[in-house]
């Protein structure tokens, strides 16, 4: 019997068109639907995201973003609380997320101050879980996925949205690097259909 998620989101994050993060949101494309779960692919290469301006102009209830005529942020954010599930993969940059990704991080300002107010916009969201793919150039270095993963927690919290196990993985930097590794490749397949099982 096929099961369907409609709202399974997969955002890639990379600013590099086709390289591994895309290889990899594609594997897990076909992984969810030959499972017969529906996603859509979401990249974020493609959307007007500007950056936080820190004028707390959302702090007071009742006051939306003073940008959120201007971009795309609010649209991707009620695809977020709208969503079943959630895959985010990110290559790693100087130990963090690229930086279209976190600008859209530090939008969500917005929504924390949602939280902070106990508005029904966020307070009534079901509890879900965002599966981390991460993918780092280098073969090894202390704690070089740590911010990525406490800035995606703390991200994905005012949508009541909580991290599952990540997936690591080191060692990939040329645009064909997934590609060329099966062993990868069938790493994330089956990583992919698991999460949607727990």
């Amino acid at each position: 019997m096929n099961v369907e998620f409609p709202g399974v989101l997969i955002f890639t994050t990379s600013p590099r068109r086709d390289g591994n993060t895309d290889t990899a949101a594609a594997i897990l494309g076909e992984t969810l639907q030959r499972r017969g779960i529906a996603s859509s692919i979401v990249p974020l290469r493609e959307y007007k995201l500007m950056p936080c301006r820190g004028c707390n102009y959302c702090s007071t209830p009742g006051n939306a973003c003073i940008l959120a005529q201007r971009d795309d942020c609010e649209s991707l954010f009620a695809r977020i609380c709208a969503a079943q599930a959630i895959f985010w993969l990110a290559p790693i940059f100087f130990y963090h997320l690229p930086a279209q990704s976190k600008a859209l991080i530090d939008r969500a300002q917005a929504y924390w101050y949602l939280k902070r107010n106990h508005d029904p916009r966020v307070t009534s969201l079901p509890a879900r879980k965002a599966h981390t793919l991460l993918i780092a150039a280098r073969s090894k270095g202390e704690n070089l996925f740590q911010g990525s993963l406490y800035t995606l927690q703390y991200f994905f919290e005012p949508f009541n949205i909580s991290l599952a196990e990540p997936m690591l993985i080191t060692g990939l930097d040329g645009p064909d690097d997934l590609k060329n590794s099966e062993v990868h490749r069938q790493s994330i397949a089956a990583w992919g259909a698991a999460a949607l099982e727990k």
